[in-house]
């Protein structure tokens, strides 16, 4: 069953990527996983998706290299950051408490309206 929605999938720990990805598949979406902020670079097309999310694990410079990236890249999508500080984000994203699912699924529903 999908939503129709597609996710991007930022993934800053590869011991998480699977249950990361299998949880938000799982609920419908249309995921694509890249692997830290040099598969972020690499990634195209970055206004098709939904949402992007820019999961927990990114150390300081990771996550200043990714804004500045998403911040040149893309005009409307909403940006997700799991356990990232808020002052990394630059008004650019939402932050969201690592370490519980249904919070980051509940911030997801948010962004992306669905009820």
């Amino acid at each position: 069953m999908s939503n129709n929605n597609r996710v991007l999938h930022v993934c800053y720990k590869p011991s998480l990527l699977l249950d990361q990805e299998k949880l938000l598949v799982e609920r419908g979406y249309e995921v694509v996983t890249v692997l830290g902020t040099d598969g972020l670079l690499a990634a195209r097309e970055l206004n098709n998706y939904d949402l992007i999310l820019l999961a927990e694990g990114a150390s300081s410079g990771e996550r200043g290299v990714a804004v500045r990236f998403l911040t040149d890249q893309i005009s409307f999508v909403p940006i997700l950051a799991v356990g990232w500080p808020d002052t990394d984000l630059m008004g650019v994203g939402q932050p969201i408490q690592a370490g519980d699912p249904e919070l980051v699924l509940n911030a997801i529903l948010g962004k992306l309206k669905i009820a």
